[in-house]
């Protein structure tokens, strides 16, 4: 089975329900090697199979890291919350 390729508009805009769309654009940046100028300007362009496996790969990371800094921002405001309470 043949695997699909994605353009760089449908891939940003996929890539913007998981994380931020700045960190997206900025990730595509990087696998792609260009600037953001390129990527606006070169929107229908397709993304070839290796770029599009390493940034959904890097868009999963990143998703997953601003989860962990939630949760690490959430139990340190729990804390300060129990600190408050029991003062």
């Amino acid at each position: 089975m043949k695997q699909q390729t994605i353009n760089i508009e449908d891939a940003l805009s996929k890539a913007s329900t998981n994380i931020d769309s700045l960190d997206a654009r900025l990730l595509l940046e990087f696998v792609k090697g260009v600037d953001g100028n390129y990527l606006f300007t070169h929107r229908d362009e397709k993304i070839n199979i290796k770029e599009s496996k390493l940034f959904f790969d890097l868009v999963q990371e990143r998703k997953k890291k601003r989860l962990e800094e939630l949760e690490k921002r959430r139990k340190e405001i729990e804390e300060k919350r129990n600190k408050i309470k029991n003062n």
